[in-house]
């Protein structure tokens, strides 16, 4: 039977492989709390899966595309701009300074910016 790999090729696969696994443990732990403050905080306006809640949007009397997290104008955001934005209130979104520690607000901008990649991912089109 002809290898199709060589031996070489394994090492530098795995340590490829443990580079990304080391990136990605970086930031699962934000992530992940940064999804339990967003599920017990943002779902009434944000939806669960953070394209917006219509009937937020009609009680906020707002366009429901503003509570959309996953959307293009959201996404091209970056994580100091989200974590003011979360901070500071924005529109009808109070602010949550004194709700939540910088830490957490840093949580759920990684959370909010791990759902655009995600919806990105799903929604693109193969080449």
């Amino acid at each position: 039977m002809k290898r199709l790999i060589p031996p070489v090729s394994y090492g530098l696969s795995f340590l490829v492989v443990l580079s990304l696994l080391s990136l990605m443990d970086s930031s699962f732990g934000a992530v992940s709390s940064g999804q339990k403050l967003f599920q017990a905080n943002c779902l009434r306006c944000h939806g669960y899966n953070a394209q917006g809640s219509l009937s937020a949007a009609k009680t906020l009397k707002v366009d429901p595309s503003l509570l959309d997290l996953t959307r293009e104008a959201v996404a091209r955001k970056a994580l100091p701009y989200l974590e003011r934005r979360i901070a500071d209130g924005h529109g009808k979104m109070p602010q949550h300074r004194q709700r939540f520690s910088p830490s957490e607000i840093r949580s759920l901008a990684q959370y909010v910016l791990s759902l655009q990649k995600a919806y990105a991912f799903r929604n693109s089109k193969p080449e």
